[in-house]
């Protein structure tokens, strides 16, 4: 199937303090030349740019991408629901011991998968963990 715009959504039942900020996650972005939502975001990103020398919110991409699928409604509503609980299973599993069998079961549920690189330094992934095993052994 080809879409002019990908992004894996936020699962709606997901009830955070900031989920009215986003709809999506802004870590894979697939999209066809000059897309209007991602164009509108750029614009609203260049404008406050001109105005202001610092980010105000650690999500200002996700609330000017918001902006712009709203005022963009009908491409948005073509962008299928996958949601991206599943490329962030690992993530939320990477200081866990490492295994095979969980290797494997992350390679079944997605072909992609976000991890970070904001480590608390007092909590480091130990060397047998899923983390240190994909970043410095796979």
């Amino acid at each position: 199937m080809h879409l002019p715009l990908f992004l894996f959504k936020r699962d709606s039942t997901n009830k955070g303090s900031t989920t009215w900020t986003w709809n999506s996650s802004n870590w894979f972005i697939v999209s066809a030349p000059n897309d209007p939502i991602l164009m509108l975001t750029r614009d609203l990103h260049f404008q406050y740019w001109k105005d202001y020398d610092y980010c105000m919110h650690y999500f200002i991409f996700h609330m000017f991408f918001k902006m712009s699928a709203d005022v963009y409604n009908h491409e948005w509503e073509r962008v299928p629901f996958v949601s991206r609980n599943l490329p962030l299973e690992m993530h939320y599993s990477m200081y866990e011991d490492y295994t095979e069998e969980k290797m494997n079961h992350f390679r079944e549920i997605s072909d992609f998968h976000k991890l970070t690189y904001k480590l608390n330094p007092e909590h480091m992934p130990s060397d047998k963990s899923i983390y240190h095993h994909v970043v410095y052994d796979e």
